[in-house]
């Protein structure tokens, strides 16, 4: 193309030759690093099992999670837990850094998307200014290590 041309039109290209219907749909999320954080969407199993059918088969009907960073690009992969078509749940590590991100879900092969917030767990300040007044009782025992409310 010369300088001053303009191009008349442009075209997707999408290597994976995966139609519109077949990819999963997520929803936009919030995440919680070093938390389980759940995924919601449909197609997130993809639409089959991709498998041959025997006793002996793979089906690779569990989808894989990424995330990749608004800013600079960074991305990490995640297997899912506890799957089914309209929900899976990924932990998240905690050296995740805050903020926006692009949440990519990979059903046979075939990714779908939506934007996803990565947030730090922290109390929420007003919600314990509304709850001072009442009273908390806690001991420590030394045997079980755990507090005795």
């Amino acid at each position: 193309m010369h300088s001053g041309a303009r191009l008349a039109s442009a075209e997707l290209h999408d290597p994976t030759g995966a139609q519109p219907a077949w990819r999963p749909r997520v929803e936009p999320a919030i995440l919680t690093r070093g938390c389980r954080s759940a995924i919601r969407g449909t197609g997130l199993r993809g639409i089959s099992q991709a498998s041959y059918g025997s006793t002996m088969s793979s089906p690779t009907n569990y989808p894989l999670v990424r995330l990749t960073a608004a800013e600079g690009g960074r991305s990490w992969r995640f297997a899912s837990r506890d799957g089914s078509d309209t929900g899976v749940t990924i932990d998240v590590p905690s050296d995740v850094p805050p903020g926006p991100y692009v949440l990519t879900v990979y059903a046979n092969a075939i990714p779908g998307g939506a934007m996803a917030t990565v947030t730090s767990l922290r109390p929420n300040a007003s919600h314990l200014e509304s709850h001072a007044s009442w009273p908390v009782a806690s001991s420590w025992s030394a045997a079980t290590r755990r507090p005795a409310w």
